[in-house]
């Protein structure tokens, strides 16, 4: 459009369809709608033919759920490991055991 202008100057608007698919003049566009558009009939009233309603048609194949925890995506590099954490009691601070397993909570 601005092509347009800085070519025709202000009557741009009388040049615009020369430049543009006939798809978007008005008649045209007019002409397209002109017929009633039916809309589809009900299911009860549709002809469909024997052999389409025999046809069977397959489910798609489905895998099998598989049972139990799914693996892990991350999988160690060469020369990577993973942190592995130690228990760390609450009451005495010590690595190895739980608050639930500690001695010195069983002695009190």
């Amino acid at each position: 459009m601005t092509a347009l202008r800085c070519q025709y100057g202000d009557d741009y608007g009388r040049h615009i369809y020369e430049y543009s698919s006939s798809y978007y003049n008005v008649e045209v566009y007019l002409i397209a709608y002109v017929e009633e558009i039916k809309p589809v009939p009900s299911e009860e009233t549709l002809k469909v033919p024997i052999g389409i309603l025999e046809r069977k048609i397959s489910s798609p194949f489905v895998e099998p759920s598989k049972v139990g925890r799914r693996s892990s995506k991350r999988h160690k590099g060469i020369g990577e490991s993973f942190s592995t954490k130690k228990n760390k009691c609450s009451l005495c601070k010590k690595i190895g055991h739980k608050r639930t397993t500690c001695s010195e909570r069983n002695v009190a």
